[in-house]
């Protein structure tokens, strides 16, 4: 086997998979999908909440379901849902784009999309003939489709601003929150890499992508500090993503 190199793309002769599992195991994918999914009930709990607001936290909860989803349907691991992720990919992305509008149209819809959420965490299987035909060979430049970059963002610095910071407290929170560090330390090095594929904003900006990169890096060695039990290392490398997303802030908000 190639193996894959400092960019997570397979070292394989003609190999053009990306090794997703390089930043972000499977079992974080499935957890952070069935939080997702389940914080969208009190935005569909009536069409009136939807409408006061709602509307704008499911258009942001079903793009970053959209990439997930995704990443889960090209995923070089075994992971749960691989085979319903085609499908939902695409639903979800149209979900989010009809909930830029608070209509009941765009309300029935992101229903329809939680509700197959639902049976995909219980394990129940999907009623495709709902879904439009699945196109073939989906590849990376449609990446920017999925969700729009800001949204990802926004769930970048609720990762490395409100839930790793609160969690590193202390060394004692750092203990007792390790599992939940690593996951959110794993999400920000993945989203730091979907930011950078092809047709997104800056994407071939090389200054914006080096930003990124440094994110992404100091994600991995937060990820590893925390398996190491190392509270200081792990607060080195919450500075130095801090201070990355900082910067790409100041040229390219």
């Amino acid at each position: 086997n190639g193996g894959a190199d400092e960019t997570g793309k397979s070292a394989d002769a003609g190999a053009e998979q990306y090794l997703w599992s390089q930043l972000v195991s499977g079992e974080t994918l499935t957890s952070e999908i069935k939080r997702v999914v389940n914080g969208l009930g009190p935005a569909l709990s009536s069409p009136s909440r939807f409408r006061n607001g709602g509307h704008l936290d499911c258009r942001r909860d079903f793009s970053l379901l959209a990439v997930l989803v995704a990443v889960v349907g090209q995923f070089d691991d075994d992971v749960r849902w691989s085979r319903e992720a085609p499908l939902l990919r695409d639903q979800l992305m149209q979900a989010a784009a009809n909930c830029k509008a608070a209509s009941d149209q765009s309300f029935a819809a992101a229903r329809r999309a939680k509700d197959n959420l639902d049976d995909m965490l219980r394990g129940q299987p999907l009623n495709t003939a709902q879904f439009e035909e699945v196109e073939e060979g989906w590849e990376a430049e449609d990446w920017r489709l999925l969700a729009e970059r800001p949204l990802l963002m926004e769930r970048m610095e609720a990762a490395l601003d409100v839930r790793i910071a609160d969690a590193l407290a202390s060394e004692r929170s750092l203990r007792q929150a390790a599992e939940d560090i690593r996951q959110e330390a794993e999400i920000l090095r993945l989203l730091s890499e979907v930011v950078c594929r092809p047709d997104y904003d800056f994407w071939d900006d090389g200054t914006y992508v080096e930003l990124a990169q440094r994110v992404g890096e100091a994600a991995g060695q937060l990820a590893a500090a925390v398996d190491d039990g190392d509270y200081a290392a792990a607060r080195r490398a919450v500075v130095g993503a801090t201070q990355a997303c900082a910067e790409c802030h100041e040229g390219y908000r």
